[in-house]
């Protein structure tokens, strides 16, 4: 999709009909639905408010699979996982870790 890492993706190319724009738009929702704090309630919110085919929970599944396996990541050697707050210091940790950490800059986990 990109050649060069330091141009930006057109989504007005590669989106160019309503339709193709409605299920652009259907992942942005669902995959902001989840997060490391809500899955049941995301997983919930997700199948009750989307109609989804067979393509499309293979497509959710596999997201989810990535999303555990981040989070893996991030469990302690006794198991258990850290607060939000702990999280969060791993993000910015891992940022900086990075070469700097600013308003402009990504945050990258693990």
């Amino acid at each position: 999709m990109l050649n060069d890492p330091d141009e930006d993706i057109r989504l007005d190319i590669l989106i160019s009909t309503d339709k193709e724009k409605s299920i652009y738009e259907k992942w942005v929702q669902i995959f902001n639905s989840v997060t490391p704090f809500n899955i049941p309630q995301g997983v919930a919110l997700i199948s009750s408010s989307f109609k989804m085919g067979k393509r499309d929970c293979i497509i959710f599944l596999a997201y989810m699979k990535f999303f555990e396996q981040r989070l893996q990541t991030l469990k302690r050697e006794d198991g258990s996982m850290p607060s939000p707050n702990e999280m969060m210091a791993h993000m910015i940790n891992a940022a900086t870790e990075e070469g700097g950490i600013d308003d402009e800059s990504p945050v990258y986990i693990g």
